[in-house]
């Protein structure tokens, strides 16, 4: 869900569950760390909810102290008009309810201000979330940051003209913050060297492919340095003669088989009846070998 330039700059994510994902950026001088949640209904038990909020706990532990950290999405709690603290502004909208009081406890504990109660708007600006029948309005979506880099958000307000097929209306932060661009590292495959000494004929073609490059390099080179030649000759024969080192699996029960069909499922990954039929495949000889 990032768009090419803030991809680039992804450190990493975690899935926590169904209801919690985080997503790490990579910031000057600092990270960002944006934790997205979608918070039990009022449908749902206590000891549900106190589980979701050991989830956040979770992701924000994936977080160092020194990160940007923003908590986003859908509380489904009211925490209403009224200031506390510096953790709830001045421009909240409606009655706080008990999962409202709930929200701002947790976020009192880890020193999360709730940003979009702090931005003076129009109540079409401040509701997030439109009852069937459009009997109600309520504002039940946040977006929060850690107190320390409260200064960097510039704007949070609601979007209630965007077409997004929800019952939701769109909620947007504008933050001032620095991202760099990840350098991906260079994955140099292995070779399977040991090859050499057991195939005669491996063998064979490797001394002719380094005898051939040594030759080419040494009439080219105006000032010939030996070792330089004998190297990279040695490099060329190897690159272009010996088998590269094939992927472990990493689970002691997969099997080649399994791998195979994974690679016929990526084939056909734009195929849905091909990939759907494949799949079903691959998730069964799975527990077939888990079982074994």
């Amino acid at each position: 869900m990032l768009d090419k330039d803030r991809a680039n700059s992804m450190i990493r994510f975690w899935a926590i569950s169904e209801r919690v994902l985080l997503v790490k950026l990579k910031g000057h001088p600092f990270n960002l760390s944006i934790i997205q949640v979608y918070a039990p209904t009022s449908e749902h038990t206590e000891e549900e909810v106190e589980a979701f909020y050991e989830e956040v706990e979770q992701a924000k532990k994936q977080c160092k102290s020194q990160d940007i950290v923003m908590i986003m999405g859908d509380l489904n709690a009211k925490v209403g008009k009224g200031r506390e603290g510096d953790t709830v502004g001045p421009h909240g909208l409606g009655e706080r309810n008990e999962r409202g009081e709930s929200w701002i406890e947790w976020c009192l504990e880890n020193g999360q201000v709730i940003m979009n109660t702090w931005f003076q708007h129009h109540p079409r600006r401040l509701y997030t979330w439109i009852s069937p029948g459009d009997s109600a309005r309520n504002q039940i979506d946040y977006i929060t940051i850690n107190q320390r880099f409260r200064n960097a958000v510039m704007q949070v307000k609601g979007y209630p003209e965007a077409d997004c097929a929800s019952d939701h209306v769109l909620l947007i932060c504008h933050l001032k913050i620095k991202l760099r661009k990840l350098k991906k590292s260079k994955i140099t495959p292995k070779l399977e060297v040991s090859q050499i000494s057991r195939n005669e004929t491996l063998k064979q073609q490797f001394n002719v492919e380094v005898q051939n490059r040594y030759s080419v390099l040494e009439n080219e080179s105006e000032t010939p340095d030996e070792w330089t030649i004998f190297r990279d000759a040695i490099v060329y024969g190897a690159e272009s003669v010996i088998p590269k080192t094939k992927k472990k699996a990493k689970q002691k029960w997969m099997t080649d088989e399994i791998l195979q069909l994974m690679d016929k499922r990526r084939a056909v990954k734009h195929e849905n009846d091909k990939y759907k039929e494949l799949n079903n495949r691959i998730r069964n000889k799975c527990s077939e070998e888990k079982e074994k």
